[in-house]
């Protein structure tokens, strides 16, 4: 293992924990790369999560306009 990123991520806020690389395998560029990664990560994880919260609200809408008709 060269190195690592730890982060905690709730709703729309990100925070980095922790972030290291191996001193034999710095200036390479891996924690840049490691902190994009993490950034990826959190906003496909983001977009995942606002996708669920608008079908979830597309239900809701349809069984209310399904107990209106009623």
């Amino acid at each position: 293992m060269c190195g690592y990123v730890a982060y905690s991520f709730e709703e729309n806020n990100c925070q980095v924990t922790s972030l290291a690389v191996r001193p034999d395998s710095q200036s390479r560029g891996l924690g840049a790369r490691l902190l994009s990664h993490a950034i990826h990560q959190v906003s496909y994880s983001y977009s995942e999560r606002k996708e669920e919260e608008e079908e979830k609200k597309k239900k809701k809408k349809k069984k209310r306009r399904r107990r209106r008709r009623k």
